[in-house]
């Protein structure tokens, strides 16, 4: 994969939820560029995406092209513990 520059993506991705703290998950309509450097496919508008709050117990499954991090909150208390699965 790495010889040719090609990104490969899993099917889906997911996100468990072990506490209740912590940065919540960014899911974003923006699918990754297939090929490495070539960025150009992720600039733009971004016209939707999903932002999943902890909660233990809570699972979340998306396309794993899907650009996805955390949103880090200042002053938020306790540490973040996930489970992911790509």
């Amino acid at each position: 994969v790495e010889q040719h520059g090609v990104n490969i993506h899993p099917h889906l991705s997911t996100v468990t939820y072990l506490t209740d703290c912590g940065a919540p998950t960014l899911v974003l309509e923006c699918r990754n560029c297939r090929k490495a450097g070539d960025i150009s496919s992720i600039y733009g508008p971004i016209q939707r995406g999903m932002l999943s709050s902890p909660r233990v117990g809570k699972h979340i499954v998306f396309d794993g092209q899907l650009l996805h991090g955390t949103v880090p909150r200042p002053g938020e208390r306790g540490e973040r513990v996930t489970f992911l699965v790509n």
